[in-house]
């Protein structure tokens, strides 16, 4: 099933804002809107990604505060991974992975960049590579790798703890 949105708290909104917002025009992203204390961006009119402002002096749920995720959006081309490179490093992102292949298996062409929170955002163009087509013409991911583990912001590695790797099939919505 895909995701229908996912939220980010970050410690400045105004600057977060801004910063994505540069960062993902090469992808289509525009302001939305916002409701209480969350602005939402998306494409299409829809918000698919949220910022929170983190509530400091207030007690939060471990997942309201800031900390250091990994969000990794598709790209419609690798022109558009190198643009949002540009741009996210124009608008004040750092550490970043430039544009690469990095895996021949999987045919993916990315680029990451950490936001002003420590965030990993990544963006990733797929060209089909890793994929197969099943009986019924759909198309299928021969595998799969999924990170649990954190990254360091002083020494930007990701920690391997709790990734996994499977060899499981996975159906790409039409």
């Amino acid at each position: 099933m895909p995701v229908s949105h996912i939220g980010l708290t970050v410690a400045h909104l105004p600057t977060s804002c801004s910063f994505f917002l540069a960062a993902l025009q090469p992808l289509g992203y525009r302001f939305i809107g916002h409701q209480g204390g969350q602005i939402g961006l998306g494409t299409n009119g829809s918000a698919d990604f949220f910022l929170c402002q983190e509530a400091l002096g207030v007690f939060l749920a471990r997942s309201a505060k800031t900390g250091v995720s990994h969000i990794a959006f598709s790209a419609p081309s690798p022109a558009a991974v190198r643009d949002f490179y540009a741009a996210a490093l124009t608008a004040g992102g750092w550490l970043g992975r430039s544009p690469a292949s990095r895996d021949e298996a999987d045919g993916s062409f990315n680029s990451a960049v950490l936001d002003f929170d420590g965030n990993g955002i990544e963006v990733v163009y797929h060209d089909g590579g890793g994929r197969s087509a099943d009986a019924d013409g759909s198309d299928v991911f021969d595998h799969a790798r999924v990170l649990g583990g954190r990254q360091s912001v002083a020494d930007g590695e990701v920690s391997e703890e709790g990734s996994a790797v499977s060899g499981g099939v996975e159906r790409y919505p039409e």
